[in-house]
């Protein structure tokens, strides 16, 4: 049985240069979030959809462009924080050399599921409001969400994570650049069969078929884990082709990217209509 087991508390990537000058609240999150692990360099205005939110200009946590005003994260990455200290950079690359597509906003409101405390991540979806709206062009989109009546495809390489995570599975090594890498969804009695070799994992956390959706490789080395947490993933749907936000960075395994086990993402189809009601979404 699999028995170590990690909470990703609120991180993400964070260059290894600076990581001794962060400060208390983001340095010790780092110590528990998600990464891409195993991934590949992505180019510039591949993840135009990608968001940095940063605390007095460090990245801490992935999010994720919905709309021109509106990112989604993880409640994880919120919590703890007030407005007044998160920035949401985007129409970037590279977290040092951002280049001319950056575009920079504070954030006008945020709030997460209020039923998030004390859950064990299976509420763990917040947004934010930005101060005003992205100006979109090509290194600047929103990804849709996907209506209620969409499905993500299991095949493999239909997913997508991107994000600015360590890439070793030992989470020593934190990239300047951002990062991708293509997996495999899985069907929550496929994912319950595999999460269930993780005995004693802390903080009550487990996978809930309505809440989570899980993904990964079979051969393993490549998924999501300290670093990454609120970031995209972005999977092609069953009914028309297309590409749709179905899940969020949440949680998973101690050693990230370890054959059989997959990572955890929030259910974005679980928490659509609180999100269309609460962002201001709703048509």
């Amino acid at each position: 049985m699999k028995t170590a087991f990690v909470l990703c508390l609120a991180v993400a990537a964070v260059s290894a240069r600076s990581a001794g000058r962060l400060p208390d609240i983001v340095r010790n999150r780092l110590l528990g979030g998600p990464r891409v692990v195993g991934g590949e360099l992505a180019e510039p205005g591949q993840f135009p959809y990608q968001a940095s939110l940063q605390y007095f200009g460090q990245h801490f946590c992935g999010g994720d462009i919905v709309a021109p005003n509106v990112v989604l994260t993880a409640a994880h990455c919120l919590e703890g924080f007030s407005a007044s200290e998160i920035t949401v950079n985007v129409g970037l690359n590279n977290l040092f050399n951002p280049g001319s597509n950056l575009q920079q906003r504070s954030v006008a409101r945020m709030e997460y599921n209020n039923e998030f405390p004390g859950s064990g991540l299976t509420y763990d979806i917040g947004y934010i409001i930005l101060e005003s709206d992205l100006d979109l062009n090509d290194a600047v989109q929103p990804i849709p969400l996907p209506s209620a009546d969409l499905t993500p495809s299991l095949e493999p390489g239909k997913c997508t994570l991107s994000g600015w995570g360590a890439t070793n599975s030992g989470g020593s090594v934190y990239p300047d650049d951002l990062f991708y890498a293509e997996l495999q969804g899985l069907s929550d009695d496929d994912c319950q069969q595999l999460m269930d070799n993780l005995a004693n994992p802390p903080f009550g956390v487990s996978f809930e078929p309505e809440a989570h959706f899980c993904a990964y490789t079979p051969e393993g080395g490549i998924n999501a884990c300290y670093g990454d947490s609120g970031g995209p993933l972005v999977c092609e749907s069953n009914e028309d082709g297309e590409r749709y936000l179905f899940g969020v960075v949440s949680w998973g395994p101690s050693t990230c990217g370890e054959q059989g086990f997959p990572a955890i993402y929030t259910d974005v189809l679980t928490y659509l209509p609180w999100i269309l009601e609460n962002a201001g979404l709703r048509a």
